[in-house]
């Protein structure tokens, strides 16, 4: 074997080594459960993460929904968001850019349904490696956006989402 046969499954393994140290560090960090919500077993498709928390909120429940999902890029959950925007004409208070936990993610904040029992529902959709992590919370309208749910939030991004 020469030398240059013995160097090369060495430079392989550092390779590897290095990719999956770089996939490790992209991968976003896993969000808080918020204080006082229960957590709720839902089924999540194959390789995707899904975490639900509700609170009950009158005669309607709070929900706030984690899905950390490999398989859905970043730019097609926006996408996919925006043309769910247009074909159902929800009315959307909020659609930009949004900073969180180091990375440009996209917020959307819309409600939607009749006069009465309509659902507010906040969206933040964030790259992670090659997929998304979408952070959804849904409230019964007029009722405001949850103390608990804001701080968990702003701590998680690192910074003050409105």
């Amino acid at each position: 074997m020469t030398m240059r046969n013995q160097a090369a499954p060495a430079l392989a393994v550092a390779i590897l080594a290095s990719a999956l140290c770089a996939a490790a560090s992209a991968a976003i960090k896993p969000f808080p459960p918020p204080s006082g919500w229960d957590q709720v077993q839902q089924q999540a498709p194959p390789g995707t993460t899904m975490l639900v928390w509700t609170k009950d909120s009158g005669p309607l429940q709070q929900t706030l929904t984690v899905v950390d999902d490999p398989n859905e890029a970043y730019t097609d959950a926006v996408q996919r968001v925006q043309k769910n925007i247009t074909a159902n004409k929800f009315k959307v208070s909020a659609n930009r850019d949004q900073a969180c936990n180091g990375v440009t993610g996209h917020l959307f904040a819309m409600a939607y349904g009749p006069d009465v029992g309509r659902v507010a529902v906040d969206r933040l959709i964030l790259p992670d490696g090659t997929g998304s992590e979408q952070i959804t919370y849904m409230r019964p309208q007029p009722e405001p956006f949850a103390d608990e749910i804001k701080a968990e939030l702003n701590t998680y991004c690192g910074t003050t989402v409105e």
